[in-house]
């Protein structure tokens, strides 16, 4: 996860994050309802 990205996530899914560096990683999670837009986005993004 890079800065400025966004990335899509089904946390009901089994997953975990491994931080290999010696920087501090902070990330932003937001709970939305997705509007036409927000969907949009996510289903013509590249995987």
């Amino acid at each position: 996860m890079l800065p400025g990205e966004c990335w899509y996530l089904r946390l009901t899914d089994p997953h975990k994050i491994d931080n290999l560096s010696d920087s501090e990683r902070v990330n932003l999670t937001i709970d939305m309802i997705p509007n036409d837009w927000v969907r949009e986005m996510i289903l013509n993004s590249v995987e």
